[in-house]
């Protein structure tokens, strides 16, 4: 490559570009790739930092078939771009932006290189992989990013509602773009390097489905397993909304959800005259004078639970959640739906709350990664119809409710008149006034049953404390059954040790007895979970309501790419009473 070819090799890169973009398999076309050729010796290539994550590839002459490869050195990330610096004195080269096979990062096992060994295992050193070298499984990261000190590692899964692997899903960090991102893979697993050190929100996106988020505590010096997400798809029914002035009173209904507790399913009422704007990314606003909109629970199921897009505050109990949605927002990637005035949104009683009891309401605002708490809603019945308009019991009365307490509630004629004709007398409903578009969740209260008690006190087992004796130069640990002795170096101060405790193959260290329930099991109680992360690693089980369980979890020194590790490893261990 020289800078008197420029003009030509420009054409060149930007034919190699649009030729990958019609590829079929690709699911978004690649980044422009810019050249710049203003110094003597040397080209930047760059390109716009995309969810996607392309790699620069190269070949030495067209057409080039199969014979492209992977540009070895890594991007460097300034700002939204992505940039490499190559010598121009190597002669012409082709160049190209491609998706890995498939459009997914590979098995981080397949490619983690070997940890040496006869030092502890620094995990800085042993993941750095996942974001450096030529086609990293994390892509994105700024030079430094990453601190040595600081580094942790963040390891999950994503899954449908049967428990089937989702792939492609994009996996980043709330406001760290400096981190890059990486996607899931066939297996719906996913691996990200991030700073420990506090609380980090990660995000779940993948056209189609509704977004996700789960807040983590992440240490220095360690991995993070997440609890299992499970993504849904945005309900299929859909509603064209005319939106202004001269709009009239609309209706949205999404699709109806049945389980042990009963059926509903959401109904939005637009007043006449509504308006409506989005707010982009950049923070600017754009009206609209239509929105295509849907409406997708997220509580459905016995893995409801996994499908929130974010774990609820400990005094919310899980109850039912909506996200409340317009096709346009999401194609022009805006961050909110705004509305001009409170718009009613209409659930079945499916639970049974008594009829003038508050609704608690919150939404999830993921700009902030925070569920914000909202006015509450009215739990309402529709007594009876008269000239087309629902008489409506607001206090728990048995009673209709006049004029004024409709007004206070900002009930209408017209919302009256269409309560009339999609609900029964009898019905009750809850009633919750929205204002923009985003995950609504009506929760009560939650606590512990009347029965609950406190998990046992019992420690994890711990290696045993002894004071060995020394005889004929040996060191003998009678409670843990080993053998040491100590030897000199000579010329120094220090001393070789040896315990038979450390031979390979000996389990006792790498072994935890987890103590799981006491002598007493309350009635309420279903089950029991528990779960051990060790170097990235997830041990799980699940028992039955028993006194007096113990969970024995033997680590086989590995970590989660299958590599023997030096040293001292943490364990994270969780028990769930459900």
């Amino acid at each position: 490559m020289n800078k008197d070819n420029a003009p030509n090799l420009a054409s060149l890169l930007a034919l190699s570009v649009l030729l990958l973009a019609v590829r079929p398999a690709l699911a978004q076309s690649p980044p422009v790739l810019l050249v710049d050729v203003s110094t003597d010796s040397q080209v930047r290539l760059s390109w716009t930092n995309t969810a996607t994550g392309f790699v620069l590839e190269q070949v030495d002459q067209l057409p080039a078939a199969d014979q492209w490869s992977p540009v070895l050195q890594a991007p460097q990330l300034l700002g939204q771009q992505l940039s490499v610096v190559l010598s121009s004195s190597t002669g012409v080269r082709f160049f190209r932006l491609a998706t890995q096979p498939g459009g997914l990062p590979p098995d981080p096992a397949s490619v983690a290189p070997p940890i040496a060994q006869g030092v502890a295992t620094l995990l800085a050193e042993a993941t750095g992989f996942l974001y450096t070298g030529p086609n990293p499984i994390q892509t994105g990261v700024a030079p430094g990013a990453i601190e040595a000190k600081r580094a942790a590692v963040v390891r999950g899964k994503v899954k449908k509602h049967d428990n089937t692997p989702v792939s492609g899903v994009t996996i980043s960090i709330l406001n760290r773009p400096e981190l890059g991102q990486t996607f899931s893979r066939a297996d719906g697993m996913f691996d990200l390097a991030v700073n420990g050190g506090g609380l980090l929100t990660v995000k779940y996106e993948k056209t189609d489905f509704c977004p996700a988020q789960r807040q983590l505590n992440v240490p220095w010096q360690d991995y993070v397993m997440v609890q299992d997400v499970v993504m849904i798809q945005m309900d299929p029914i859909v509603t064209s909304v005319a939106l202004g002035i001269n709009s009239p009173m609309q209706v949205h209904q999404g699709s109806l959800q049945t389980n042990a507790d009963g059926s509903r399913k959401a109904t939005l009422l637009f007043t006449p005259g509504t308006s409506a704007y989005l707010v982009l990314a950049n923070g600017a606003t754009q009206s609209v004078s239509s929105l295509n909109v849907r409406a997708t629970e997220f509580t459905v199921g016995t893995n409801g639970p996994a499908t929130m897009p974010a774990v609820l505050p400990p005094s919310s109990g899980y109850t039912y959640c909506v996200e409340l949605s317009a096709d346009e927002a999401v194609t022009q990637g805006a961050t909110s739906v705004q509305f001009d005035r409170p718009l009613p949104v209409y659930v079945e009683n499916f639970l049974g709350f008594p009829v003038g009891t508050a609704v608690p309401t919150g939404y999830y605002d993921r700009q902030k990664g925070q569920w914000i708490a909202s006015a509450n809603g009215r739990v309402i019945e529709v007594l009876s119809i008269t000239d087309n308009l629902a008489d409506l019991d607001l206090d728990g009365s048995a009673s209709a409710d006049d004029a004024a307490a409709l007004a206070a509630l900002g009930i209408t004629a017209e919302e009256r008149t269409h309560l009339a004709q999609l609900y029964l007398p009898g019905q009750t409903l809850w009633r919750v006034p929205i204002t923009h578009f985003t995950p609504w969740d009506c929760n009560w209260p939650f606590g512990p049953p009347p029965d609950a008690i406190a998990p046992p006190d019992r420690q994890p087992n711990t290696p045993p404390v002894d004071d060995p004796n020394e005889e004929c130069g040996s060191v003998i640990g009678a409670e843990d059954q080993t053998l040491g002795e100590f030897l000199s170096v000579s010329g120094t101060p220090w001393r070789l040790s040896y315990r038979s405790g450390r031979t390979p193959g000996r389990r006792d260290a790498y072994t935890l007895k987890i103590p799981v329930s006491g002598a007493k099991i309350p009635a309420s109680l279903r089950a029991i979970r528990v779960e051990v992360s060790v170097a990235g690693r997830l041990f799980q089980a699940a028992f039955a309501p028993t006194p007096n369980l113990d969970y024995t979890v033997t680590w086989d020194g590995k970590d989660g790419y299958g590599r023997p590790l030096q040293g001292k490893q943490s364990a994270d261990i969780v028990v769930n009473y459900d």
